[in-house]
């Protein structure tokens, strides 16, 4: 596709500044804005305006996929005021995290079923049945039919019921972003051989990532066939996790502590290592599987800065 100039009103301007202050990213995080989302944010609208040309009045929706903080909130945050301000389209984010099952229902799974599910993350620890259906009422929000926008929050390990946004107004857009999003299930072969110590010492029999695979041929797949444009971040290896889902915690302390909220949730360092090897496995299976699948792939470096934007088979190399 052919990147046009970056053009910005007033308006524009003025959301996008704010939104990078709220992020904590640096003034020329601009330039991150003009040279990978402006053309992902053209080629989303165009995908739009061919979806509502062939006569389908639901929204477009948009799987994110990327590693433990790649910066798929980030995109979205961007993506959004892009979309909305640049082309019209009103947009809603969404996170796959938005639907982990309560805490209470983890606890009971993992007393059902295996310990390790009371750890939120891999797939079977998500209510895709709530997410199937948030993605289809959101297809009919009006005023008549608002549709609230769960929402779950990791300082405390467990869903919010209060003070919900609340849509009413249908969206253009509807951006779903999660680390499993798009991805399939992997053969039963591989699950034979543990993949770290975690899956060597606490999940001796495979029941644990048995019944995390069978979920994401199941359930999940009944909610990625909803997307129709998928992006990734794509990581140069999966050792980056750790460094970027240490800076992400990090910033949820921040935040914690700035609010005045006890911060017993956010994981200490010993406890990031543990968390991380519920990951590895689906990680890795993404990193290899996913750049074949997806429509739109943002290559990344270690220091998570984007390097390459490739639609399909076209690719375009930014600047040094």
């Amino acid at each position: 596709m052919t990147i046009t100039a970056f053009q910005t009103s007033s308006a524009l301007q003025k959301a996008l500044e704010d939104e990078i202050h709220l992020h904590r990213l640096p003034s020329t995080f601009q330039d991150v804005i003009q040279n990978w989302y402006q053309p992902v944010a053209e080629y989303i609208a165009e995908q739009y305006q061919s979806k509502k040309a062939a006569l389908h009045s639901q929204p477009l929706v948009l799987g994110i996929q990327g590693l433990q903080g790649s910066g798929k909130s980030t995109s979205s945050a961007f993506l959004k005021i892009l979309l909305e301000e640049q082309f019209s389209l009103k947009t809603i984010n969404l996170s796959i995290d938005d639907f982990y099952h309560t805490r209470d229902k983890r606890i009971e799974m993992s007393a059902q079923v295996h310990p390790l599910l009371k750890t939120r993350g891999v797939p079977g620890t998500h209510d895709c049945e709530l997410a199937i259906e948030c993605l289809k009422n959101l297809g009919n929000a009006s005023p008549s039919h608002p549709v609230k926008k769960p929402s779950f929050d990791k300082s405390i390990d467990d869903r919010v019921f209060h003070n919900l946004e609340i849509i009413t107004d249908r969206p253009h857009i509807i951006i779903l972003e999660g680390w499993c999003v798009g991805l399939k299930a992997q053969s039963d072969e591989l699950l034979k051989e543990p993949i770290n110590e975690l899956e060597k010492n606490e999940d001796k029999q495979g029941i644990w990532r048995h019944f995390s695979n069978d979920a994401l041929k199941t359930t999940y797949q009944r909610l990625f066939s909803l997307i129709d444009t998928l992006m990734i971040l794509n990581a140069p290896s999966f050792e980056c996790v750790y460094q970027w889902r240490a800076l992400q915690e990090k910033k949820l302390r921040e935040k914690v502590l700035a609010d005045n909220m006890q911060d017993n949730k956010v994981l200490s360092p010993d406890e990031l290592k543990r968390f991380i090897s519920h990951y590895e496995r689906l990680s890795r299976h993404a990193l290899e599987s996913l750049p074949d699948q997806a429509n739109i792939i943002l290559e990344l470096n270690a220091q998570q800065t984007i390097t390459q934007l490739t639609f399909n088979e076209e690719s375009v190399k930014g600047m040094s």
